[in-house]
């Protein structure tokens, strides 16, 4: 053991992503009563990679503008014009004119 300023100095080696997933899926499942994002935020030193993630992924958007964005572009995608598009279609137009 080397020592830095007066204290003991552990090398660690870095953890890699597939580590960090590996020791993820290894968890137990939280209860379902239970907040995932305060789960997180307990974990996040633990899984840092996946806690941006999960905070991205879990996040409820603030306002119901996203949603007023895609009826919008379904009514530019579908018109008067269109109106024999398969509904399959028009939500394979919406999804990929959206994301």
């Amino acid at each position: 053991m080397l020592t830095l300023f007066g204290e003991e100095y552990h090398a660690e080696t870095p953890v890699t992503p597939e580590m960090e997933l590996s020791h993820y899926c290894d968890e137990k499942c939280i209860a379902p009563h239970l907040d995932p994002l305060d789960w997180w935020r307990v974990n996040e030193t633990k899984y840092e990679r996946l806690a941006q993630l999960a905070r991205s992924y879990l996040c409820v958007p603030a306002t119901s503008v996203p949603s007023e964005r895609v009826f919008s572009a379904a009514g530019l995608i579908l018109n008067r014009l269109r109106s024999r598009l398969h509904p399959d279609h028009v939500d394979q137009l919406i999804f990929l004119n959206k994301n």
